[in-house]
């Protein structure tokens, strides 16, 4: 099956969420891209009501799509490159592709009450490559097949749109490369790869120089200091250059190729005397921090030899004597804390006996009344929104300054300027 009949199904029925983009005049989207949705009020608000859904978000699901050819047969491939959960009814988000050629943007409705589904869907957003693949089908459909609660099943929380479009990114939109020296510098301080320019700049002005100022000399000193103890010790191979130059920032690095050697003056056999990576890490970290290995000394050697007091001259401090204080000032905090502790427990359970011997249930129970119609005031209010952006009235400009005044949030005007400076990078 081609991309474009994946996308011209004649079986599918009309969204419930309606897609608007701006493309240009030769087919193409730009890699940040402005998306603006209606909703079909009369389909989605009743099966709103009837799920009784609290926070509805949509859920938005960018994924590339390419064709491959393997073992003589062709079929189509889909990789998730991005996630954004947002509020129903904000009406727009700007969408970002990181791979040029054809992309398809898929939607569902979730509802966010549920706190596992919260975590899973935010995790998406910061990592798209953890999401399941089969997420949505071929067709766009939201085929999920497990539930993220146990104690209920997953169609509680998500809802079918039917949203499926398709557009075309070329390569021009993205952003050129950066110099290969400033790209390897970013990458020594970041393991992600930066989303866009002003991605990149953020992290190159604000930490990548300002730490390679803070961090040169002591780093050239550990490292110098590392490289001499393993010469002293009789390492091979030990990289002396790397004491000078200044992208390399870890104080282990003359050691990281050294092979493994017991003896002074003689060249091992084999590399791997004691898993070579392992010994040159531990002996780098052996050299680097003497005093944290230390610390645990002292303590346990203060423990097992605290003085005791009988006997002790007045005007004579014990060497050990310190210990034996903060040992006492580190118990009666402890003491403090379990009692505060215990205190409190006693206090919340008079508190809860007295409502409950007073009559405290029907309280309980016209709080909660209050509560549900606040819930009720706000699920009107949303329903309100919605309905005022049912696709049969809603404007398709996709620019910010076309929304409602009251939606024009100070991110979105950030992410329309942000557009218009910086371009993403093609990953």
């Amino acid at each position: 099956m081609t991309i474009n009949e994946l996308v011209q199904t004649p079986e599918r029925p009309s969204p419930l969420v309606e897609l608007k983009f701006e493309i240009d005049p030769d087919g193409h989207a730009a890699a940040y891209l402005p998306t603006r949705w209606c909703v079909n009020a009369v389909g989605l608000l009743p099966r709103l009501r009837e799920r009784e859904f609290k926070k509805p978000h949509l859920l938005i699901c960018v994924r590339h799509v390419q064709q491959l050819d393997r073992y003589g047969e062709t079929f189509t491939d889909f990789t998730n490159t991005a996630f954004y959960v947002v509020p129903l009814e904000q009406e727009l988000q700007y969408v970002t592709f990181n791979r040029s050629g054809t992309n398809q943007v898929l939607a569902a409705i979730v509802d966010v009450t549920n706190g596992k589904i919260a975590r899973a869907l935010h995790h998406w957003e910061r990592n798209p490559d953890k999401a399941p693949r089969d997420l949505f089908s071929h067709e766009g459909r939201l085929t999920m097949n497990y539930a993220y609660d146990r104690s209920s099943r997953q169609d509680m929380y998500l809802m079918e749109t039917g949203t499926l479009e398709t557009v075309s990114v070329d390569a021009a939109m993205f952003a050129k490369p950066r110099a290969a020296w400033r790209t390897k510098l970013v990458s020594t301080f970041f393991r992600s790869k930066p989303r866009d320019e002003c991605h990149f700049r953020k992290r190159e002005w604000f930490v990548v120089w300002p730490a390679l100022v803070v961090l040169s000399v002591p780093v050239f000193v550990l490292k110098a200091i590392v490289a001499l103890v393993a010469a002293f010790l009789g390492f091979y191979f030990v990289d002396y250059k790397s004491v000078f130059q200044p992208l390399k920032l870890f104080p282990t690095e003359p050691i990281e190729n050294v092979e493994a050697n017991r003896y002074r003056h003689k060249k091992p056999e084999s590399a791997n005397t004691w898993s070579g990576e392992f010994q040159n890490r531990f002996i780098g970290w052996m050299v680097i921090n003497p005093p944290v290995l230390l610390v645990p000394a002292a303590i346990t050697f203060g423990i097992f030899n605290i003085p005791e007091h009988h006997g002790t001259k007045p005007g004579k401090v014990n060497a050990m004597g310190w210990w034996q204080t903060l040992l006492t000032v580190d118990a009666w905090i402890l003491g403090i804390v379990l009692a505060a502790t215990v205190v409190m427990l006693v206090l919340s359970g008079c508190i809860v006996a007295y409502d409950r011997l007073t009559g405290s249930p029907s309280r309980a129970a016209q709080r909660e009344a209050r509560e549900r119609e606040a819930e009720l005031r706000e699920q009107e209010k949303l329903f309100q929104q919605l309905q005022d952006m049912s696709c049969s009235t809603a404007s398709s400009n996709v620019a910010v300054a076309a929304l409602p005044k009251e939606k024009q949030t100070p991110k979105l005007r950030f992410a329309q300027t942000k557009g218009k400076v910086c371009k993403p990078f093609e990953h």
